[in-house]
């Protein structure tokens, strides 16, 4: 499909690592069904370095987001109280709990 266009081409992310193993699967699932943030469960999967040079700020929360939508189409999460925020959304105190 791509080569058919003759236009050129933004690849949306391009850079991002959008690919997970089954372990990190598993841990954001969990870590969504109780109540983790976006940004915690980024901290938790410690996907901020690679090759040894740390992910620009934001980018791991990005990777994050895009794997939770993925997972909310295919079914395999549920919304939750919070959303994104998860419990920090009602308990302020619970965001630094990753840190």
């Amino acid at each position: 499909m791509i080569n058919a266009r003759k236009e050129s081409l933004y690849i949306a992310m391009d850079g991002y690592d959008l690919a997970f193993t089954k372990r990190e699967l598993s841990t954001v699932v969990s870590l969504w069904n109780t109540g983790e943030s976006i940004t915690n469960i980024a901290k938790k999967l410690g996907r901020g370095k690679r090759d040894g040079i740390y992910s620009p700020k934001g980018q791991v929360e990005c990777e994050v987001t895009v794997l939770i939508m993925d997972l909310a189409m295919k079914e395999k999460i549920k919304p939750r109280p919070g959303g994104v925020f998860g419990d920090e959304a009602n308990n302020p105190r619970r965001a630094t709990r990753a840190e």
